[in-house]
């Protein structure tokens, strides 16, 4: 062009800027009025335009990451949840649902369930930022349970997303938070989100104590993860203030011991794991489990138990609940929560039981 400075004709391009013009009735020329070399003198001609022109703000394509999704991160922040995502995703939609605890989670894109989150000021007291919102007062406290994704700004709900098939909404990763209280003595827990950190990482250095104060836990909880093979358990241990090394397994179940004799109120935050093909293996005799994803089963969705499998509940009083299978589930109504852990006992005289969690 001739000069430094051009001007055009005022355009309006979708969310990205990425979809190709087609052919228009624009004349192109500089702020002298003088043509643009290489466009011929009829006022047609092709543009195309991509997000890098400004007009517009532009789909940020990340490897790995579902088209026009944001990979969040989630984080304890103090007193609040901390949703953060890279900063060259400007102005993201952040979606939110919430639930009671019973594992409310699911996996799509439905305005009545995924809302986004700043438009609910009034029930969901929230910080905005450039990278980040913080969902305040929401650690041992607030929702029970809390899961968030991202689209990135114009890229439409409810539209079909070209790497997944699905809508862009149920194709966008979610991150989430759940609350539990650990009374004196072994509490049976689940952690259904990724499980690919450490302990320390999972659990962090404090809880709340009932009256809201952050304190360190008590010296010598320990976090449980029943070691089948070897007829024991394997565990982390809480002293001076870190944890020792502990992996959590997918579709296990974990006791976390609680050394003192008050509440421990903790929050736990992760990744929810994308749609996979890990399985519950349960040999004969009793397998500690839990589900994969912060969504509740019906105990029905066992559809391979047999003749004297028995799954049993922890109850208040410390003893357990059985539920048991002869023909039929004693109790077909049962749910299983994504934050508890339970005893499947497997006839040793049964095959082995596999079973598959899937996503709604």
């Amino acid at each position: 062009m001739h000069g430094s400075d051009y001007s055009i004709p005022s355009l309006t391009i979708s969310s990205g800027g990425e979809e190709e013009m087609s052919s228009s009735n624009y004349k192109l020329q500089d702020i002298k009025g003088q043509g643009v070399i290489g466009v011929e003198s009829s006022t047609n001609f092709n543009a195309e335009l991509g997000g890098i022109y400004g007009l517009g703000v532009p789909i940020v394509k990340i490897e790995g990451v579902p088209y026009g999704t944001v990979q969040l991160n989630i984080e304890r922040d103090g007193d609040n949840i901390r949703v953060s995502w890279d900063p060259a995703i400007r102005n993201p939609q952040i979606f939110v649902r919430s639930g009671d605890g019973s594992g409310q989670y699911v996996n799509d894109g439905d305005a009545t369930v995924w809302v986004e989150i700043g438009d609910l000021a009034t029930e969901f007291d929230v910080h905005m930022s450039e990278s980040y919102v913080l969902h305040l007062d929401q650690v041992a406290a607030g929702y029970e349970e809390a899961y968030y994704k991202g689209l990135q700004s114009g890229v439409a709900r409810g539209g079909a997303n070209p790497d997944t098939g699905d809508t862009n909404l149920a194709s966008a990763w979610a991150v989430g938070k759940n609350n539990y209280t650990f009374s004196g003595g072994n509490n049976f827990f689940n952690y259904p989100f990724s499980k690919d950190a450490d302990v320390n990482t999972v659990f962090s250095r404090q809880y709340i104590d009932d009256s809201g104060t952050g304190m360190d836990y008590p010296g010598g909880c320990r976090v449980y993860l029943h070691n089948y093979s070897a007829g024991n358990f394997d565990y982390s241990e809480f002293s001076e203030g870190t944890w020792s090394s502990l992996t959590l397994r997918v579709s296990a179940g974990n006791i976390f011991y609680n050394s003192g004799t008050s509440n421990l109120n903790v929050t736990l935050v992760g990744r929810v794991m994308a749609e996979t093909a890990d399985i519950y293996r349960c040999e004969g005799g009793n397998n500690l489990i839990g589900l994969i994803y912060p969504q509740g089963e019906l105990i029905t969705s066992f559809t391979n138990a047999a003749s004297n499998d028995r799954l049993l509940i922890r109850n208040v009083s410390g003893s357990f609940d059985p539920v048991d299978y002869s023909t039929a589930w004693a109790d077909p109504s049962y749910r299983l929560i994504p934050t508890m852990g339970y005893w499947y006992y497997r006839d040793p005289r049964n095959l082995t039981l596999d079973w598959q969690q899937t996503l709604d």
